[in-house]
């Protein structure tokens, strides 16, 4: 029984990996769509869960212990993997035809929303079904539900260690669905039914006539295996049916990088968005603007790799040193064999210094220099904000000589300052100006460009024009009439008005509210009402936060009427809890240290062996009673506290620190939950389904009001003490 839970856990996290990775790069990289497709999951597991518990008639006592179901189920599973992944990669080919779908453009919303429930469902749906099924046999042979769900974590471990191992092997996605397809189909056919066959029919049945789940399973682990033998010719031809135009792919711990070549002009693109062209001129704007203000440049420092050629523009002002600070050095390598002129020529100059590290990490230990070129993502993510923060304009300030220059780039319309980008820059805007002394905002054709300086930068549009003219090469797009443009326009001018009269606090690690409006951007596109939307200083989004306590507050005291209603209740505050803890710490990580994906796995797999850890003490203690849950909600509250004093102070920030922290949540989340079960074996049996359907839906509203509400608009330590709050309403 053990083996079958461990298998479960483990085929339902590295097959959620590698789905949700799939869709990321379906839909070009888009964070919310990451959000949604998690809290689809979650949700379709909840229901399986619920559905995995209904049946008809009553069951005899060696049907509820019988594995035969649970291993047709494996089996199933396993093989929907695999085609779910060819299902999305030609997403866009078969829509383009039945809808109409423009290559390279979004869908509408309602069809985005439709993909992600038609790939999404039927495998949560399974993985639900499966782990209350699993649950109940377990209970039938005398376990109990909390150690059902201990055991599941720990396949789960497993799951996560899989998953990044794989990337960090260089292996592709599809490896690792042909890898938990195979986990699933073999232990589907190898599990043993508890309906031993009687004597005589041993005997008449005959050794070449196996029973046909192993005949099923064996032929589909064996067409699985041969699979991963080729999954890299296999891979690349989904990747060209998804891509036309396509020359190379790789999966990366950080994205998903293709290469296409057409007409002359070579493009890389991450996650399925461009990122650059071999005929890119929007790095002259940035390299040029930024340099002339400075007057002599010795020394560069390039973050990101931005558009691949704004290394190339900067060897025009003859540097001494450029650093170059990439967080995988060995892609820009892989890089040059396909984009020559924009990244090859630039590695084989002596002056420049490629650098495979974290850039804000790079940054606190490096020298001084007298220009930053940010070429960082917008932020759109925990993980992007951080380039984008007081504190990293503070360490750019730190390592910039006097008088040198900080340029970043961030993608806006020249014309158009909607409610949501301007909030956004104004947020980015302030922090540049607690750090520097003067900024200056330039809004070019591509994006707003930033320039920051701790002297006055110059406006004179004629001194800089006469040190355009002296470049050798000369740019090719940026002209000395487009310069005078950029500084004397009207755009120019209300532009410093508008962020400058905006009241919108500065953007920080521990309050990243600048991505919530970079979010909102992306949605503007499908419902444009919320185009000139304002939603003011986030007073409605606290409203809502707090209206939401005080209805589960209700709904807690409502449920204490019925016992089964009080256990749902609990096992969603585990969930809940659970997850805006995890993301809470994984992002106070990410800030400081600037997770690599292998940390983050690890992480992943701590929490993980948390809640495996808190559901096997819990299935020991023999105390079921009130003082228990006390003693649980305590511990909750207490850790959901000490984690908001350790974010507001930067503490805390290690690896083996945060794997810790993550440890004792995970820990936590899991007793919270085996209080919610304990009740004896036969009565936990019909709480399998409804306990842990709680548990999972609080999980999926944990994760997305997380990632899109309490971060955002509270901050770190404030959603942090939003689990003490929960932790309240738990004692209720």
């Amino acid at each position: 029984m053990s083996i079958a839970l461990i298998a479960i856990g483990l085929v339902t996290l590295l097959g959620q990996v590698v789905l949700l990775r799939e869709l990321l790069v379906a839909f070009f990289g888009s964070e919310l769509i990451y959000v949604l497709a998690l809290g689809l999951w979650l949700l379709g597991s909840a229901l399986g869960a619920l559905l995995g518990g209904l049946r008809g008639g009553r069951r005899t006592v060696g049907a509820a212990t019988d594995l035969a179901p649970v291993a047709w189920l494996l089996i199933v599973l396993g093989l929907l993997l695999p085609l779910d992944v060819v299902a999305i990669r030609g997403l866009r080919p078969l829509l383009g035809e039945a809808v109409g779908a423009v290559p390279g453009a979004y869908l509408d919303l309602p069809v985005q929303l439709l993909v992600l429930a038609a790939t999404l469902l039927p495998p949560s749906l399974l993985a639900g079904v499966l782990l209350r099924r699993a649950a109940g046999v377990l209970i039938a042979r005398g376990g109990r539900l909390i150690r059902a769900y201990a055991i599941e974590s720990a396949g789960g471990v497993l799951g996560g260690l899989l998953a990044t191992l794989l990337l960090r092997f260089g292996l592709a996605n599809l490896a690792g669905a042909l890898l938990a397809a195979l986990v699933a189909t073999l232990t589907g056919a190898l599990l043993p039914s508890s309906r031993s066959p009687s004597p005589s029919a041993r005997t008449t049945r005959a050794w070449y006539r196996p029973a046909p789940r192993l005949v099923i399973g064996a032929l589909g682990a064996l067409a699985l295996a041969v699979g991963m033998f080729a999954s890299g010719s296999i891979d690349h031809r989904l990747a060209v049916w998804s891509q036309a135009d396509l020359v190379a792919s790789r999966d990366t711990p950080y994205g998903r990088l293709s290469v296409t070549a057409a007409a002359g002009q070579v493009a890389l693109f991450e996650d399925g968005a461009l990122v650059a062209t071999s005929e890119d001129t929007a790095a002259e704007e940035i390299v040029h603007l930024a340099a002339l203000q400075r007057g002599r440049v010795d020394s560069a420092l390039v973050l990101g790799f931005g558009s691949g050629n704004e290394v190339a523009q900067l060897l025009a002002h003859q540097p001494a040193v450029i650093d170059w600070v990439v967080v995988d050095a060995e892609i820009v390598r892989w890089l040059a064999s396909y984009l020559p002129d924009a990244v090859g020529r630039v590695l084989a100059e002596p002056t420049v210094h490629l650098i495979d590290a974290d850039p804000r990490t790079w940054l606190a230990q490096s020298g001084h220099y007298d220009l930053i070129l940010s070429n960082m993502a917008a932020p759109a993510s925990g993980r992007a904000n951080r380039y984008w923060t007081a504190e990293f304009f503070a360490a750019c300030r730190e390592h910039l000589r006097s008088g040198g220059v900080l340029a970043c780039r961030l993608q806006a319309a020249e014309n158009v300052w909607t409610p949501a980008r301007l909030r956004r820059a104004a947020s980015i805007h302030r922090a540049l100006t607690t750090a520097f002394t003067d900024v200056v905002v330039l809004p070019a054709m591509h994006a707003h460009l930033l320039l920051a300086s701790d002297r006055p930068l110059t406006r004179d549009p004629v001194e800089l024009v006469e040190a355009l003219d002296e470049l050798r090469p000369p740019p090719r797009y940026l002209s000395g009439a487009y310069l005078d443009y950029l500084y004397t326009s009207d755009r120019f001018v209300a532009a410093q008005a508008l962020l400058a009269d905006s009241a919108v606090p500065a953007n920080r690690d521990a309050q990243p509210t600048c991505y919530a409006y970079t979010l909102m951007i992306w949605l503007a596109h499908f419902l444009p009402e919320l185009t000139w939307q304002d939603w003011g200083e986030g007073w409605l989004g606290m409203r809502s936060v707090w209206l939401a306590l005080a209805l589960m507050t209700v709904v807690a005291l409502l449920a204490r009427r019925s016992d089964l209603g009080r256990r749902c209740v609990l096992a969603a505050i585990a969930g809940l809890a659970g997850m805006v803890l995890e993301a809470v710490l994984l992002l106070h990580y990410q800030v400081h240290r600037g997770v690599l994906y292998q940390d983050l796995g690890f992480l992943f797999t701590a929490f993980m062996a948390g809640l495996a850890l808190g559901g096997e003490a819990l299935a020991r203690v023999r105390d079921p009673g009130w003082r228990l849950q006390a003693m649980v909600a305590v511990a909750l509250a207490l850790l959901g506290a000490g984690t908001a004093w350790l974010t507001t102070h930067g503490a805390a920030t290690g690896l083996i620190a945060t794997a810790g922290l993550l440890l004792l949540a995970g820990a936590v989340t899991a007793a919270m939950l085996g209080v919610a079960t304990r009740r004896g074996r036969p009565y936990e049996e019909t709480l399998a389904g409804p306990v842990f359907a709680a548990d999972l839906l609080g999980g999926c509203v944990g994760g997305v009001a997380a990632a899109l509400v309490l971060v955002p608009l509270l901050g770190l330590p404030g959603a942090a003490l939003v689990v003490v709050a929960l932790a309240v309403i738990a004692v209720l």
